[in-house]
């Protein structure tokens, strides 16, 4: 098992230089099939669901990571992603303005799901040149076994607390659709190694495991990380330090009752690209 080291035991630079390139390699993700949603005033309203991806590159192949029902009904002209914005990264406990970016077509030739887990990849035949504002993370080498209890994991996602409306339009149906602006959040979630009592049945530790959300005790919601990657700083040894982030696993669900968060493994991830995507 990896040996982790606490994220306050780097300096502020290894620190700022870790979690840019995490962010480099996270996406917010669209679903333009819109969910109906009713309103306090009991009226009828439509709102894009938001998730989070992982950029990936699968040997040949490019692809973002996630969790399946964040894509749930949607084909490849059904999503839309948000990319880094310029700047510095924003973590949940903020202060001052944040920054916008427009919300990205990326090509996307097919959705593949998983028929056994919640997970999905987006693929793309074409192979992209990283660029500034997107990484591609370069799997299976960057997989990383889960680090032991109490280690800690980087989360970045597009919660939807954090997202307001920027327009409306009615259907002639009557119903109104919401177009929102997704403000991006970073923060540490801890490894968990004891199931609560009483809990959900789906969950299962040869595949799963736990992270405690802290931002959770702060007012935040964790609604929006669905889908994201779960990273920590490779432990390999180097004569110069580099940001080097390992991919854990994939966050899929949030248990309110326990504030746990429940995330898929790196090896059961890694056996869903292997059947499906090749």
């Amino acid at each position: 098992m990896p040996t982790i080291e606490h994220p306050l035991g780097l300096n502020s630079e290894q620190h700022r230089a870790f979690s840019e390139r995490v962010f480099s390699q996270t996406v917010g993700i669209v679903n333009l099939v819109r969910a109906p949603h009713r309103a306090p005033n009991g009226k009828t309203a439509s709102v894009e669901e938001m998730g989070t991806g992982s950029a990936c590159r699968w040997r040949d192949r490019n692809l973002v990571l996630t969790a399946k029902h964040v894509v749930e009904g949607a084909g490849p002209s059904q999503l839309r992603f948000f990319l880094r914005p310029s700047g510095k990264i924003e973590w949940v406990a903020r202060s001052g303005p944040v920054e916008f970016a427009e919300r990205e077509l990326l090509e996307v030739d097919d959705v593949i799901t998983c028929g056994w887990e919640d997970l999905a990849a987006l693929v793309s035949a074409r192979t992209h040149a990283d660029s500034p504002s997107l990484h591609f993370c370069a799997l299976p080498d960057k997989f990383g076994t889960v680090p032991p209890a109490p280690g800690v994991t980087l989360i970045i996602g597009y919660p939807g607390d954090l997202s307001f409306p920027v327009a409306s339009s009615r259907q002639p149906t009557g119903s109104i659709n919401y177009a929102c602006a997704a403000t991006p959040a970073a923060c540490w979630a801890s490894v968990v190694d004891e199931t609560p009592r009483f809990f959900p049945s789906s969950y299962d530790s040869d595949r799963h495991f736990l992270l405690h959300f802290d931002p959770a005790e702060e007012g935040s919601m964790p609604h929006g990380y669905s889908g994201t990657g779960v990273w920590y700083q490779s432990a390999t040894k180097r004569e110069i330090w580099t940001a080097d982030p390992v991919l854990c696993g994939v966050q899929v669900r949030w248990h309110r009752e326990s504030n746990l968060m429940i995330a898929v493994q790196s090896e059961i991830v890694r056996q869903f690209l292997e059947e499906n995507v090749g």
